[in-house]
């Protein structure tokens, strides 16, 4: 069961990828970036629930934690625009405030480890968690109300852009070992772990910016 697994979660890694690097290229709204959309949200959530599966009964907590932190992000992501014209339901709630407690759960976690075994890897897991508390409190606090469409729109494209961060930092995790220097010390691995998010707020905090000069120009 667990390698039927395992070769679920690599292939539909590799789709979601595939699907995903079409839906961040393409125009937004076109056929071609819905599809793809579409694609990646599927294979995503199969990554995500393959990953709990896989790990949860070995009692390790650390990958599914990330897993529920994606799966969120793929959810609000996927739901943005659904909530903004009819409306928040209660399983949106339920995600938002499961999302909370989750991403508390890390931070206590991970800050205790971190104190007592003095491994700075821990602060790999405790950042994360901050981000899950993070945009579970802010979803929960506006209750899932938006006031105009370029303010759902920037959600969208940073929950789906977060979710699509996800899916490369697993690859590149997955790979370290075979990277000179990096695979090789806790630093090295953090920085395996660390990269990818800041890359990638940087090009969706410039997307955004220009998403909102365009907007201000029309």
């Amino acid at each position: 069961m667990y390698l039927i697994l395992t070769y679920i979660h690599i292939l539909a890694g590799t789709a979601a990828l595939i699907a995903g690097t079409f839906a961040l290229v393409s125009k937004k709204g076109s056929r071609v970036h819905r599809t793809a959309g579409r694609v990646f949200i599927i294979h995503m959530w199969l990554v995500c629930v393959a990953a709990l599966v896989m790990h949860l009964p070995q009692g390790k907590l650390f990958l599914p934690s990330i897993a529920l932190f994606t799966l969120y992000m793929v959810y609000s992501g996927m739901r943005s625009f659904t909530v903004w014209h009819t409306g928040a339901k209660t399983s949106d709630i339920y995600a938002a405030g499961t999302g909370f407690f989750a991403g508390t759960g890390m931070v206590v976690v991970s800050l205790f480890q971190l104190l007592n075994a003095e491994n700075y890897f821990n602060l790999v897991p405790m950042v994360f968690g901050l981000g899950f508390v993070g945009i579970c409190y802010r979803d929960l606090r506006r209750k899932f109300v938006f006031r105009d469409y370029h303010q759902v729109l920037a959600l969208h494209m940073q929950r789906m852009t977060g979710s699509f961060i996800a899916a490369v930092t697993a690859l590149l995790v997955v790979n370290a070992s075979r990277i000179p220097v990096l695979g090789e010390t806790t630093w090295g691995l953090m920085l395996c772990w660390f990269l990818p998010s800041a890359l990638g707020s940087l090009y969706l905090t410039m997307r955004l910016r220009k998403m909102a000069l365009t907007s201000k120009r029309g």
